[in-house]
């Protein structure tokens, strides 16, 4: 019997925060591993990074720069994201609109490609070609036994 899955945050800020926070680890994980070791977490991190970026770039930083006070000059970087994004959501948000947009982070990640894909990197790329990428991508993972 598998183990429950771990309750995750739904407010989109405390959410993509707790995903930094996992990315961090992983790159360390990555780092600190050698040889044959080293393998399984880079694919957790190559996939994490993978479904993160979509949900930002598809949710979050379209949002940001729709709603918030000067959102076109927020930086898009993790810490960055932290300091001034994430914090003008927190501030300039209600509640309720943040847990609707971490509803939709977690549906734009659940159907995310699990890879990095070259030219996919905006909004509209991720629209346009992200579903076939994940498609190609989780039959992939499926048929190789990699999650």
């Amino acid at each position: 019997m598998a183990a429950p899955a771990a309750k995750t945050p739904t407010d989109v800020v405390e959410f993509l925060v707790s995903q930094h926070e996992q990315i961090k680890e992983l790159f360390s994980e990555t780092l600190n591993a050698t040889g044959k070791d080293r393998k399984q977490p880079f694919v957790k991190l190559r996939r994490l990074l993978a479904v993160h970026e979509t949900a930002e770039e598809e949710i979050v930083h379209p949002r940001a720069k729709r709603k918030l006070s000067n959102g076109r000059d927020v930086v898009a970087h993790a810490e960055q994201e932290e300091k001034q994004e994430f914090a003008k959501l927190q501030k300039e948000l209600s509640s309720d609109e943040r847990e609707k947009m971490g509803r939709a982070a977690k549906l734009a990640q659940a159907i995310a490609p699990t890879r990095p894909h070259a030219g996919v990197e905006s909004q509209v790329a991720n629209l346009m070609a992200g579903p076939f990428a994940a498609m190609l991508d989780r039959a992939r993972d499926a048929i190789t036994g990699k999650r």
